[in-house]
């Protein structure tokens, strides 16, 4: 199968997130499936990636921008635009987003949303909504969390 798995800012740090996005990346690669991770920036290369994270194997790394992130709405536009586009040209099978980001993708999607809601049940409450009123993203609900 083809993954696309999206960390919507930077690869570059040793975070819960990225860790969490590259050990399962390795152990998708090591059952023989295809794996990408589309990030809105990254400076690192794959052999730094495997050193940083302590991993035999990291998927390739594409990312929408060369510069960090500026402002809410250029990055909004950049996911909306670019990251679409990327991802479609892609043809993944599953896309696993971590985080609310807009995308259009033609496929499924499976969206993880890692500290987002601290405990209080009205920020999933409001994860859903966004999700449910764009209707560019082809995600039905929130399948997982964590914190």
């Amino acid at each position: 199968m083809k993954f696309v798995i999206i960390r919507r800012a930077s690869t570059d740090i040793l975070d819960g997130v990225n860790t969490f996005i590259f050990e399962l990346s390795e152990a998708l690669i090591n059952r023989g499936h295809e794996v990408t991770t589309v990030t809105y920036h990254a400076k690192h290369s794959r052999e730094e990636i495997c050193k940083l994270f302590d991993l035999n194997k990291v998927p390739e790394v594409v990312t929408l921008s060369t510069k960090e992130f500026r402002g809410t709405l250029v990055y909004y536009i950049a996911w909306l635009i670019k990251g679409s586009k990327i991802i479609n040209d892609i043809k993944p099978d599953l896309v696993l987003i971590n985080g609310v980001v807009l995308l259009y993708l033609k496929t499924k999607a499976v969206i993880v949303c890692h500290g987002l809601f601290k405990g209080k049940w009205y920020h999933e409450m409001i994860a859903r909504r966004l999700y449910r009123m764009f209707p560019l993203v082809c995600v039905k609900k929130v399948k997982a969390r964590s914190h």
